[in-house]
């Protein structure tokens, strides 16, 4: 299993009414390693803006694969997106988490997180197991 960070910015999709529809199935965008994302993956949706934090916990129930938006969805996009593209299927297993960036700044072993380094404009970057773990202990305590 590996794990990944997926951007989603305020700007182009409605996260929060997302995040408050119960309806568990929900598809992703992806733009980079496609040959690398694959089923049963975990992946921390990860808002950006003003307010950056992770927001919820994907498990990937499909590859990457070229397929249009779910009907469903296109409520949530600020733009109709129609277009068939590289995307994963996947099921919202957490939706309460509320972990800003300065928090995860601020926690040992989160400094090499990729989303803080390089090049920021994809919609996917890798994260190590170890700052997975990391993250869901955070969540953990701050869920407590």
């Amino acid at each position: 299993m590996s794990y990944w960070i997926f951007k989603c910015s305020p700007d182009d999709y409605r996260l929060d009414a997302r995040l408050a529809d119960p309806t568990p199935t929900i598809s992703w965008r992806v733009t980079r390693y496609r040959d690398e994302i694959t089923e049963g993956d975990m992946a921390f949706v990860w808002q950006t803006g003003p307010n950056r934090r992770f927001r919820a916990l994907l498990h990937l129930d499909s590859d990457p694969q070229m397929i249009p938006e779910i009907k469903g969805e296109q409520k949530y996009n600020r733009v109709r997106d129609t277009e068939t593209k590289f995307r994963v299927l996947a099921t919202i297993t957490q939706r309460q988490i509320n972990l800003p960036h300065t928090l995860l700044r601020a926690t040992p072993g989160l400094d090499g997180l990729s989303l803080f380094h390089g090049f920021q404009q994809g919609t996917n970057f890798r994260m190590t197991e170890k700052e997975a773990r990391i993250v869901l202990k955070l969540h953990s305590k701050n869920d407590a």
